[in-house]
């Protein structure tokens, strides 16, 4: 092959390869000045400018504005001294869109080796970069809501402790979550409830003043970061405080949902910094102490951070891992308190639960009730009390005059609405071969009942094997005739608060013999407790009361036959 064969080919192979490039890429040629000599059509698509526009001009045409100054300072230097550049450009189009390219710069020299000029390959990346973007976004913001989510928080949180440091003023978090939401998913369904967290979130927003600063943590829990706040503590709060009751008077505004009106509110808790050296961590734990603590007092309202709440939980977090301990060591003990005839003849005792601690010796349940009822263990604990009263009606059977002595067992609403628990005590009755006649379930008037019908359906079934149900604490409450208008009772308990002052309180006395009289009309026995005097005895037989309970006839006991 000649030299003019050769040359042909190499020209033919270079105008095949520029068509390649020319179909494919975005292409600019600039002289050594940066100005522009040559474009093709891609170039001028994708910039929006025409051929004759962009000839003559520099890049500056297309700059968007992104880039630091620097950013192009850095590219010249590296094409200035021969060296090929690669990255990521941000360019703007005639009409003001920006669109994004991967570029490559070469620099041409001359046979000589002296630059010449420089041609830039690009390729159109837009689409990218906005996939990435949404990605970005996705990855920070709450889906169902827009605001920004727990991944984002931790940013913020980061932002916010070294803004603590910088500024001499006062920073907050605020924790808040709605009250019952459960509730409202459980009746309404979980479409209308995601959309009140929608609404939620648009409420909030016009609460607070920077949209960046609510975060959805999860569920219906939201966060709010207050930044700037005045460097006096008592101004910080009152403004702190006067945006929580601004949130909670917005959620507490009812929501209207294909014409069903829903009504909710808020808990919120508090935590209050300035120049703080708590972690990330402890500043969320100490809103969410206050938050526990506003559930805990109520709902619906608002707590401010103590250092003694802390105590109160660690307290709390001790006990019930001691409770555990208890009930795996078998330390919870049953005393009997009995419960006698006008003749003081003993027919029966209730059942009290007592905590024999390795260290702290007897603790009576006012102690720890409410921490096994609220944590879900009265199940295993209700069950482990029932077993060992079961035990001890096994045991009085063998005994001719205390077979007859009946056992009065209290059962908590969440023991109670156990699917399972009429089944669990049948089986405890067959196990240990006692007479349900002799077992006795108390209830508590003061028990919220959310599904009546399944509760008295449960009762009666009970019933027709044999066992009875007390009504206790009976005129404590609220519903106290309901109670008797709708369960299969056999007894009610007057509570001690009646009892206490019967002798001086004329209004105690009408009471009782109220609930006397209406017991007798249902047919129902009723059981005075608290009794403690002679006088309160004889009022109380005076007044047809057949059956007492109180410190008078005996202190609760331990039995071990």
């Amino acid at each position: 092959m000649d030299t003019q064969l050769q040359l042909n080919k190499i020209i033919q192979d270079f105008e095949n390869y520029k068509i390649a490039i020319d179909a494919h890429s975005i292409v600019a040629v600039t002289d050594t000045r940066g100005v522009i000599t040559h474009v093709n059509e891609k170039f001028c698509a994708i910039s929006q400018f025409s051929y004759d526009e962009l000839i003559g001009s520099t890049h500056k045409i297309i700059n968007s504005g992104y880039h630091p100054r620097n950013f192009f300072t850095d590219i010249w230097k590296v094409i200035a001294n021969g060296k090929i550049w690669n990255g990521e450009i941000c360019n703007r189009t005639k009409y003001g869109e920006l669109y994004w390219v991967d570029t490559t710069i070469v620099p041409l020299k001359n046979t000589k080796g002296k630059l010449q000029n420089y041609i830039s390959i690009r390729t159109d990346i837009t689409k990218l970069k906005k996939s990435e973007d949404h990605a970005h976004y996705m990855a920070f913001h709450d889906e169902l809501t827009g605001l920004p989510n727990r991944r984002y928080m931790q940013e913020k949180m980061q932002q916010l402790i070294a803004s603590s440091y910088k500024h001499d003023t006062n920073s907050a978090i605020i924790i808040l979550n709605l009250d019952n939401f459960k509730y409202i998913n459980d009746t309404f369904g979980h479409d209308h409830g995601d959309k009140i967290l929608k609404i939620v979130a648009q409420r909030l927003l016009r609460c607070v003043p920077e949209p960046n600063s609510i975060i959805r943590l999860g569920g219906d829990e939201f966060l709010v970061i207050l930044t700037d706040l005045s460097p006096e503590q008592d101004q910080a709060l009152d403004t702190v405080m006067k945006i929580a009751e601004e949130i909670n008077t917005a959620i507490n505004t009812p929501f209207y949902l294909k014409k069903q009106k829903i009504q909710t509110s808020t808990s919120s808790g508090i935590f209050i910094f300035q120049k703080s050296e708590v972690p990330e961590n402890r500043l969320l734990k100490y809103a969410d102490i206050a938050l526990y603590n506003a559930k805990i007092n109520g709902k619906n309202c608002i707590c401010i951070f103590d250092p003694v709440m802390e105590q109160s939980i660690l307290a709390n977090t001790i006990l019930m891992t001691d409770l555990h301990t208890a009930l795996a060591r078998d330390e919870f003990e049953l005393y009997y308190q009995r419960i006698v005839n006008a003749d003081q003849c003993i027919i029966g005792y209730e059942a009290l639960l007592r905590w024999r601690h390795p260290e702290k010796g007897l603790i009576l349940p006012d102690h720890f009730i409410n921490e096994i009822e609220k944590s879900g263990m009265i199940h295993k604990v209700g069950k482990k009390v029932l077993t060992m009263a079961c035990q001890q009606l096994q045991r009085w059977s063998h005994h001719p005059e205390r077979k007859k002595w009946s056992i009065s067992v209290n059962i908590s609403v969440e023991q109670f609405r156990q699917s399972n628990f009429d089944e669990m005590i049948l089986q405890l009755i067959n196990e240990y071969n006692i007479h349900p006649q002799l077992l006795c379930l108390e209830l508590t008037e003061s028990m919220s009942y959310k599904d009546m019908q399944n509760s008295i359906a449960k009762m009666k079934k009970l019933i027709a094997q044999g066992l009875s149900f007390s009504m206790d604490d009976f005129g404590t409450g609220y519903s106290s005739l309901n109670y008797l208008r709708l369960l299969p009772l056999s007894q009610l308990k007057i509570d001690r608060t009646f009892v206490e002052h019967i002798n001086q309180n004329p209004r105690d006395i009408a009471i009782v013999k109220t609930i006397i009289t209406l017991a007798n009309i249902l047919n129902l026995n009723v059981v005075a407790e608290g009794v403690e005097t002679e006088e309160q005895f004889q009022l109380l037989k005076e007044n047809r009361c057949t059956a007492f309970q109180g410190y008078y006839f005996g202190h609760p006991e331990a039995m071990n036959t």
